[in-house]
């Protein structure tokens, strides 16, 4: 992040870090190396990064009177972020103008969190799948051993059987901790659920792809805790596991 909520512009120059750049012949992060104060202005705006994530990005602009000390840029109080980028000096001006935004900072923070759950899911499915392929193992010998007595016996239909049959397996709960522990995901739920920046969690959620039967898939998410949430006004990844043979 750029900065704290709630800074100003000048509350930011004024940290030691910042005032520690300063030109040395004046000290002061707040004026130039000409002794002219230059000008600040913080803008926030909701970005959405993707169609799932929307955070509130923070830009920053600085512009200084150069040499001459003699402000010619006018726009110094843009309210938006595609305005304040689009500050620049007029042609011949000696000013200096700098700008930048914290979204590449928050797009970096969102693929984090995105990979940190496909990787969850990666891991759920190659589970579900090993825990499928025994079931199958099982129907099939079920299948063998009938036909010892009864050579007419109907051939399974094995995907529905992985969809229907009580004894199919399902895609492991992952609100149980040890589960979490078994399939070594653990450390991705603690990445994904701690505090974000600027304070405020995420949470990890699984929703049944079909709540009449548990074993067509689930649904695998991150979105804000509504007991703790987050800045990201949006927040809505999601990763779909469909249950049955044909992944």
């Amino acid at each position: 992040q750029a900065t704290p909520p709630g800074w100003t512009a000048a509350q930011l120059v004024s940290q030691t870090a910042i005032q520690q750049l300063a030109p040395g012949r004046w000290g002061n992060a707040t004026y130039d190396a000409w002794g002219s104060p230059i000008r600040m202005q913080l803008v926030r705006e909701n970005l959405a990064l993707s169609g799932q994530v929307v955070v509130p990005v923070t830009g920053i602009l600085l512009v200084s009177a150069g040499p001459d000390r003699t402000f010619q840029v006018t726009n110094t109080s843009p309210s938006t972020l595609a305005a304040l980028q689009g500050v620049v000096p007029p042609l011949g001006s000696d000013d200096v103008v700098l700008s930048f935004t914290d979204a590449e900072a928050q797009r970096e923070v969102m693929n984090k969190l995105t990979n940190k759950l496909q990787r969850i899911a990666d891991v759920m499915m190659r589970d579900y799948q090993v825990r499928v392929i025994a079931f199958r193992n099982d129907v099939e010998t079920a299948y063998r051993q009938a036909l010892l007595t009864n050579p007419t016996a109907v051939i399974p239909d094995f995907n529905d059987k992985v969809r229907n049959d009580p004894a199919a397996p399902q895609f492991a709960d992952l609100a149980d901790a040890q589960a979490r522990q078994r399939l070594g995901v653990a450390e991705e739920f603690d990445y994904l659920e701690r505090v974000v920046p600027q304070s405020g969690q995420l949470r990890v959620t699984t929703q049944l792809l079909n709540p009449s039967n548990p074993r067509d898939g689930v649904i695998l998410g991150l979105s804000n805790n509504p007991a703790n949430p987050s800045p990201w006004g949006v927040v809505n990844l999601s990763v779909t596991l469909r249950g049955g043979l044909n992944q």
